[in-house]
């Protein structure tokens, strides 16, 4: 039955319009969510930042008296009598101007006052007043009378901060903030002195420039509930904050803080402000919703037009291969796709001929290095089914030995070589083979989770003994280790051609594996030191020497050791490597290539033999180096060693380490040649070119001596000095006064 294509567009436009209202509305929750969050912790942060501000400005006010209360000049005039000699006021003078600069110095800090009981004194930081004359400054600063200022004193302060109407309990045009401290600080006692700082509130309101909510209140009451800081005066005669406080009838958020002194800190942001971004989402939401409505009307058109064309372009091209079209579209569709399924089914057969070889192809290529992209190797490994489980892989290398076989040059050894180690490790194991060369190579890898692959060596041996027993066909084998990447295809495949080169040297087994490699080697002895001594003797030509070490190297591992025929190869097949190593002309390269000494190695059944390749070897690495090697002798090495000092004697790190480095050689056989050819250390021959360097410097230039010091290779003119009057006998400023050059 068809659907007609208004009933397609409608079914479209309702569920892409309940989409865009889920997806909306999530999304609007979200946002809602987020803002209110947000602004939540904005505030929180913003009040955390005026509790932040209001306690350093009070530390930096409790230090500031601290500290006032403790001058010794502050306690001097404390201590005075009603009568005051003129030292005294001397010292009024100098507190005076002691509390101008605090004055200025504090930026909290409005004006500081300082009243001392026994003179009835009062010092501001702008003059002084005896007596009576208080009035002038208790009137104009506080409103308050002479009496009433000196009886709120009498009592003791112990860092009162508090406004100034609260004080004194009466109405007053002025209300500042104050910062009251009886001196002495001991509790109980008699304050001789007081300290009244006026709180300069212009920079304790700093906090609220470039603030968020710029028009929020903020209210800082102290612990009895007295209001100490507002931003809005009227807020100053508010009988409480909860609720809030509220003169304009606007409704306000609420946020609340205490600090360690008991301190409240209250922020009222107008809930105006504070859900205006919530107001502007919603209308966003909204806005989009709308055109999200709109657009679905066109959107669903789109979509139901499109989803009928695929179904109206199959007809048509139904109908050009020349099918029935009397049918209804199903039906049609339906024998369609059944016949299509049929031609399948044959091109798969045919194919599926062609995935062994290209699957043989592609391993061939992948185990001899041909292929290192990994993304290409691993789009072939599914390509041709190969599966590698995350136990890891090996490579198993077989090498049939076709003389030891009747079958002969047939490839019937192969075909069954193949097929016995396939259906003996086929139980557990996914196995791919591909034959290359003259060998069968097969990647094995686990196909039960956690299954090992330590018992594939016992399975690959009696394969090999049922070959040779049933059928006399002779095979050696080789396994890899195991390897867990696909990029160590090629490496696993070498470590098993290794393992397989490396089976007649154990000459008691046809399978090895690459971990024996490695055990073999231990069974030798031939050290770094061995080596090392090897490479000297062949550099000075010592061919008598290197002949009695290498054979003190076989004697020593045959008595010690004593390993088996096998293992000495191995032990040979190290020393001429360590020659080969040792040499480094193209002329010694062009005779080993000659000779093939590694081949001949190879081939060898006999002690005698190997000794004999091994002394040709030696024989021409050091006649390569006693008669071709002329860069590298005895005189032209001393030149060379002469010109780099010359060169380099200013530089401050030379020395026989550096110079060994330089020339490729060790420390004790270069200075051995130098001494050989000039009858001089090297040493001496650093230290002559630098003090006749310092001889020129000193008589040719007006250079300082830590000048000159520099330029021939001393850190620093002491030791310099030290070391030219070592060699000259006389300081360098007294050898300037011995050839006419005095010192300036």
């Amino acid at each position: 039955m068809k659907r007609s294509l208004f009933s397609k567009w409608l079914l479209t436009y309702l569920t892409l319009t309940l989409v865009a209202i889920l997806f909306i509305s999530g999304i609007y929750q979200i946002y809602i969510n987020s803002i209110n969050e947000n602004l939540r912790r904005t505030n929180e942060v913003y009040l955390e930042k005026i509790v932040n501000h209001f306690n350093y400005a009070f530390d930096s006010l409790d230090v500031l008296v601290y500290n006032l209360g403790l001058e010794p000049r502050i306690t001097r005039l404390t201590n005075f009598d009603t009568s005051l000699t003129n030292y005294e006021r001397y010292g009024i003078v100098d507190a005076h101007r002691n509390l101008s600069l605090i004055a200025r110095s504090n930026s909290f800090l409005q004006d500081i006052y300082l009243y001392i009981d026994r003179p009835d004194l009062l010092i501001v930081n702008d003059s002084a007043y005896f007596g009576e004359l208080i009035e002038l400054s208790t009137l104009d600063a506080f409103r308050l009378s002479p009496d009433t200022f000196r009886s709120l004193l009498a009592q003791s302060h112990s860092r009162t901060i508090i406004r100034l109407r609260e004080w004194h309990k009466e109405s007053s045009p002025l209300n500042p903030l104050l910062y009251i401290q009886s001196i002495p600080f001991v509790l109980g006692s008699s304050p001789r002195g007081t300290l009244i700082v006026s709180v300069n509130e212009n920079a304790l309101g700093e906090w609220g420039e470039n603030t968020w909510f710029p028009e929020s209140v903020i209210v800082v009451r102290d612990a009895e509930d007295r209001i100490l800081f507002t931003n809005r005066d009227e807020y100053y005669n508010a009988p409480s904050l909860i609720p809030p406080y509220n003169p304009e009838g606007t409704p306000y958020v609420q946020f609340r803080s205490t600090d360690s002194r008991g301190w409240t800190y209250t922020s009222l942001v107008s809930r105006e402000n504070y859900l205006r971004p919530v107001r502007q989402i919603g209308a966003v939401a909204l806005f989009v919703a709308l055109i999200f409505f709109g657009l679905n009307i066109i959107i669903a058109y789109f979509f139901a037009n499109r989803m009928y064309q695929p179904v109206k372009k199959l007809m048509i091209s139904i109908n050009d291969a020349g099918y029935e079209l009397n049918q209804s579209e199903f039906e049609v569709i339906e024998q369609v796709i059944t016949k299509s399924r049929f031609e399948q089914i044959r091109m798969k057969k045919e194919l599926d001929t062609q995935v062994l070889e290209l699957r043989q192809a592609f391993l061939s290529r992948v185990f001899r290095g041909f292929i290192k992209d990994p993304l290409l190797v691993q789009t072939n490994l599914e390509k041709f089914g190969i599966s590698i489980s995350e136990v890891g892989f090996k490579v198993v290398l077989f090498k049939i030995s076709r003389e030891d076989s009747r079958l002969n040059d047939s490839g019937v050894p192969r075909f069954l070589a193949q097929n016995i180690l396939e259906e003996t490790l086929s139980s557990a194991l996914a196995i791919y083979s591909v034959e290359i060369e003259d060998r069968i190579a097969f990647l094995v890898s686990p196909t039960v989770p956690d299954e090992s692959l330590l018992w594939i060596e016992d399975k690959v041996r009696s394969t090999a003994i049922l070959l040779q027993e049933n059928f006399d066909i002779r095979c050696e084998a080789g396994i890899s280790q195991t390897h867990r990447y696909i990029l160590a295809f090629s490496n696993a495949y070498h470590e098993s051609l290794e393992a397989v080169q490396n089976v007649g040297v154990l000459g008691t087994s046809q399978v090895i594996q690459y971990e024996s490699l490695q055990d073999m080697k231990a069974l030798y002895e031939f050290s770094l030191d061995d080596e090392y001594k090897l490479f000297n003797f062949i550099k000075l030509g010592d061919l008598e020497q290197a002949l009695l070490h290498i054979d003190a190297i076989v004697e020593r591992n045959r008595e010690t050791h004593q390993i088996k025929l096998g293992y000495l190869q191995c032990l040979m097949f190290d020393l001429v490597s360590a020659i080969i190593k040792s040499v480094h002309h193209e002329a010694f390269s062009e005779l080993i290539n000659q000779n093939s000494p590694i081949q001949r190695m190879m081939k060898a059944d006999n002690l005698d033999t190997m000794k004999k390749i091994v002394l040709e070897v030696v024989t021409v690495a050091c006649e390569v180096y006693t008669e071709t090697d002329l860069e590298k002798s005895s005189a032209l090495v001393a030149e060379k060693l002469e010109r780099f000092i010359q060169e380099h004697f200013s530089d401050m790190n030379l020395n026989v380490s550096k110079l060994a480095d330089e020339f490729g050689m060790s420390p004790t056989y270069l200075s051995k040649i130098y001494k050989k050819e000039t009858g001089s250390t090297v040493s001496t021959a650093i230290n002559s070119e630098r003090v006749s360097a310092a001889e020129k410097l000193l008589l040719e230039t007006n250079k300082g001596i830590g000048e000159i010091a520099e330029e021939v290779g001393y850190y620093y003119s002491n030791a310099f000095i030290r070391f030219f009057k070592g060699h000259t006998g006389v300081t360098p400023g007294q050898y300037r006064v011995l050839h006419g050059k005095p010192e300036e």
